[in-house]
C-alpha cells in the first residue's frame, strides 16, 4: 500500500496519539459486521462518529459533503490518494485530500479526548 504516512506534530498531537487514532478508525469495518451481527448496539455511535466527523471534515475542506465518502475510504481501510482518484473516482485535487484528511483526524483527536 503506497500511503502517505499521517503526520499531526505540527498541530499538537504526538506519533503515539496520532497512531492510536489511525488504529481507531481502522476497525470501522469490525463495528459494522458486529452491529449487523446484533452484538453491541454501542458500535453504532462509533461508526456515526466516523461518519459525522468525515461529513465535517468535507464540510469544512471543500464546503460540501462529497469529500466524506473518501475520507471515510481512506481512514477506514488504508486507501491512499491515487486509489481513490483513479478507482474510485474522486474528483478532488491532492491538496483538498490532504487537507481533509488531516481535519479528520484533528476532529478525531477531540472527539476522543
Amino acid at each position: 500500500m503506497n500511503k502517505r504516512w499521517l503526520k499531526l506534530d505540527k498541530y499538537g498531537v504526538s506519533r503515539e496519539r496520532t497512531r492510536e487514532l489511525l488504529a481507531f478508525a481502522m476497525q470501522y469495518k469490525e463495528w459494522q459486521d458486529g452491529f449487523r451481527r446484533g452484538k453491541d448496539p454501542m458500535l453504532m455511535k462509533k461508526i456515526e462518529l466516523i461518519n459525522d466527523l468525515a461529513i465535517k471534515a468535507s464540510n469544512e475542506t471543500v464546503g460540501d459533503d462529497m469529500l466524506a465518502e473518501y475520507l471515510i475510504k481512506s481512514a477506514t481501510e488504508e486507501r491512499g490518494f491515487f486509489y481513490l482518484r483513479d478507482v474510485m473516482g474522486m474528483p478532488f485535487g491532492r491538496r483538498e485530500y490532504d487537507k481533509g484528511r488531516v481535519k479528520f483526524y484533528l476532529l478525531l483527536n477531540e472527539a476522543r479526548d
